[in-house]
């Protein structure tokens, strides 16, 4: 019988080095991990701890391998929950690597695979790993998504368009000058891609979309936009 366990596969336009320091930076962990203190120099057979603003610790550990910047591995347990403690010890892995994936950042970006297995029986901590990994996850790769729009040398690519003043896109907040970089993380580069984003959404029947746009100070920010 398999043991229970979670995997969550994501891409993200950086690189394995900055990855892996975004996944061992004590805060870049507070910042994205539910402000939680991470204690450890994750390093083989060193502890390894996620403790609470007041102090309280949330998890505990061991690591257990670390590869530079290819792969992380903790072996982990909950430490404030008793039913999600009762459920013992697991081991978490992370596994970085580039991949094909995204065409405008050179056919290139980083593959981040966790996965999370229960050592016994029981599925409560499984399903709240979900959580406390996806989360956290999403909102570092939409802050490589930004700072690789707003920080680069060349001009984001995307679809600059004029706007409707009488358009749901202005009433958005949308305005000229203002680049639309992609459309539910497809990326567009001219009016042409920019239609066929959205025609596939309402063929789909989404009643929304959201869009990556960047203004022309370079600050990106996520917009949802009807479709109706």
């Amino acid at each position: 019988m398999s043991k229970p366990k979670f995997v969550y596969v994501t891409y993200i336009r950086s690189t394995p080095e900055k990855v892996w320091a975004a996944l061992t930076d004590p805060q870049t962990i507070r910042k994205f991990w539910f402000n939680m203190a991470a204690e450890s120099d994750f390093k083989p057979g060193s502890p390894w701890q996620l403790k609470f603003e007041d102090g309280r610790i949330a998890d505990t550990g061991e690591i257990l391998e670390a590869v530079p910047p290819k792969r992380l591995v903790i072996k982990w347990r909950n430490e404030f929950k008793p039913e999600l403690k009762a459920e013992g010890w697991s081991r978490c892995a992370m596994d970085i690597e580039m991949a094909d994936y995204y065409p405008d950042f050179g056919g290139k970006a980083v593959k981040l695979t966790i996965t999370h297995e229960l050592e016994g029986e029981g599925v409560k901590f499984v399903v709240n790993a979900h959580v406390g990994h996806s989360l956290p996850v999403e909102d570092l790769q939409r802050e490589f998504d930004a700072i690789l729009l707003a920080g680069g040398a060349e001009a984001p690519r995307g679809y600059s368009a004029g706007v409707d003043a009488n358009s749901p896109a202005a009433e958005k907040r949308l305005a000229p000058g203002m680049v639309i970089a992609e459309v539910q993380q497809q990326p567009v580069a001219n009016a042409t891609e920019l239609q066929q984003r959205v025609d596939k959404l309402k063929k789909d029947g989404k009643k929304a979309a959201v869009l990556l746009v960047v203004t022309p100070d370079g600050d990106p920010s996520f917009v949802a936009l009807s479709l109706q």
